[in-house]
């Protein structure tokens, strides 16, 4: 792979775990206003208080008073965590653009029919180069009369002569074949034709890495969070707006229980809630 390629594909890597990340924290944000939670947590929060406090503790006693205290800790909780949410939910544009810049990459590099021929252009002259100008376009004139048996067959010539010629034909038959400009006229062709797609795809997934980052899930997870924050009206919120100031601290503050509560599966969550 050519050095451009791969130094983009290193930060697209680097760059993986951060989005990871933002999935977790707007996740456990989500996670963190369900009902259930967030009673569950004034429960503990309103105990730890009444710990040592003999007078909090037999105010408590009196049921006016206990429904007073837990109604004000519940709307600070609940305030609090969706201003927080608002923000986590907004850092998944970034995890959105991501994938697209990922996808976008992969596709490129799919059809950078250089990275099957990379030894085959590295002693061509400024001539050569010229001349395989010129061969370019007379193979262009002749390729658009081709049948399709002879595309197929100048196609696996290529591949097998790894020369700079070969790589303009290459490139010319995969373009041909991605503008749908062959024409397949009888049974046999129809399955050459399909064939030759299928070499052409195979090929291409060489010149991918092995270790590509896993946006199909990344996507899968941002999906299922805006519907999520759908449902419980969280509205996205950008942190650098002048009037977010305040949402933006209940962000921070809580940021690493946001981390904790999204880091789980929604499998390993739903197992956890109903043990």
């Amino acid at each position: 792979m050519l050095t451009t390629d791969l130094q983009r594909h290193h930060e697209l890597k680097a760059d993986y775990t951060k989005h990871v990340k933002a999935v977790h924290v707007a996740r456990g944000s989500l996670r963190r206003l369900r009902s259930h939670v967030i009673d569950a947590d004034i429960s503990a929060h309103v105990e730890a208080l009444s710990n040592g406090n003999e007078a909090l503790r037999r105010l408590l006693q009196n049921k006016t008073e206990r429904a007073r205290v837990f109604g004000d800790v519940g709307r600070e909780f609940t305030q609090a965590r969706r201003a927080a949410a608002g923000i986590a939910v907004h850092a998944l544009r970034s995890v959105t653009d991501y994938v697209a810049a990922c996808r976008d990459w992969v596709e490129n590099t799919r059809r950078d029919v250089s990275l099957s021929f990379e030894d085959a252009f590295l002693n061509l002259s400024a001539d050569g180069l010229v001349m395989l100008g010129v061969y370019k376009l007379h193979r262009t004139a002749m390729m658009s009369v081709m049948s399709v048996g002879e595309l197929s067959r100048t196609y696996t010539d290529a591949l097998r002569n790894h020369s700079a010629t070969s790589a303009v034909d290459a490139e010319l038959i995969e373009a041909l074949l991605d503008r749908n400009a062959v024409t397949a006229t009888s049974e046999k062709e129809i399955a050459t034709l399909r064939e030759l797609r299928q070499t052409i795809d195979t090929v291409r997934e060489t010149r991918l890495p092995v270790d590509l980052p896993d946006v199909d899930t990344l996507e899968a997870d941002v999906r299922r969070l805006h519907q999520r924050a759908d449902l419980l009206q969280v509205i996205a919120v950008d942190p650098a707006h002048p009037s977010a100031a305040e949402m933006l601290a209940a962000y921070q503050a809580q940021e690493s229980d946001l981390i904790a509560a999204g880091q789980p599966s929604d499998r390993d969550d739903l197992a956890a809630v109903n043990a």
